[in-house]
């Protein structure tokens, strides 16, 4: 993983911090999330987990610079949430 936004300079008349984006890094991004198999468990007789894409998506939020947590309400069905604003 890569750090994928720069932020332009700062200064305290502008409004807000522009942002650009990695279109490159979104399209390898998604790519990954859609490779995985994350079926919800209870459509594949239990054959499928959620923790693959889960995992992949906080190690992203945390390569990132974020804090992240994962939780799981039932086995094999994890989320991943960003933490602060």
């Amino acid at each position: 993983l890569r750090n994928t936004i720069s932020r332009a300079p700062f200064h305290p008349t502008m409004a807000a911090p522009t942002m650009r984006a990695d279109a490159d890094y979104i399209a390898t991004t998604l790519s990954d999330l859609v490779r995985i198999n994350s079926i919800n468990p209870a459509f594949s007789d239990g054959t499928t987990s959620e923790r693959e894409a889960a995992e992949y998506v906080a190690a992203a939020l945390e390569h990132l610079g974020m804090e992240a947590l994962t939780h799981e309400a039932k086995p094999d069905r994890l989320s991943a949430v960003r933490l602060g604003a």
